[in-house]
């Protein structure tokens, strides 16, 4: 009896060992796909921010600036909630060094972006008028 719970120990840890071996091999998946989803995010924002104009076809307007405004806001709480996905990767396979870059570089977005919002967008009606 304890021979076999011996055995069944070492083939437990075995079985263990040689998972975290081929882990340590395989490429940062995990690490490319994250910064691959997020570049795409990127991208997209600002092939968005390019794009807005107002009803009248004009970018620089009133209503384009509120508009950029609000898909910024909008793209804070996306990053923000990508973010919560990544913090929980390092439960999923992803190493704690992975999430930590992916997460310093979603903060770091996060941020220029809350700039941005006080420097520009904060200022639509100011630069623009009230539109009233």
């Amino acid at each position: 009896m304890k021979k076999t719970s011996f055995l069944f120990a070492i083939l437990i840890l075995t079985i263990l060992s040689s998972c975290r071996k081929s882990d340590d091999l395989r490429p940062e998946g995990c690490y490319l796909e994250n910064k691959n989803t997020l570049r795409l995010y990127n991208t997209i924002y600002n092939d968005d921010m390019t794009d807005i104009v107002d009803a009248n076809g004009n970018g620089q307007s009133l209503e384009a600036c509120l508009l950029r405004r609000q898909r910024t806001i909008d793209f804070i709480n996306q990053l923000t909630s990508f973010r919560t996905i990544v913090s929980n990767e390092v439960n999923y396979g992803c190493y704690q060094g992975e999430v930590d870059s992916l997460l310093e570089d979603i903060d770091d977005r996060i941020r220029e972006l809350n700039e941005d919002m006080e420097s520009t967008w904060n200022r639509c009606e100011e630069v623009y008028g009230s539109g009233g």
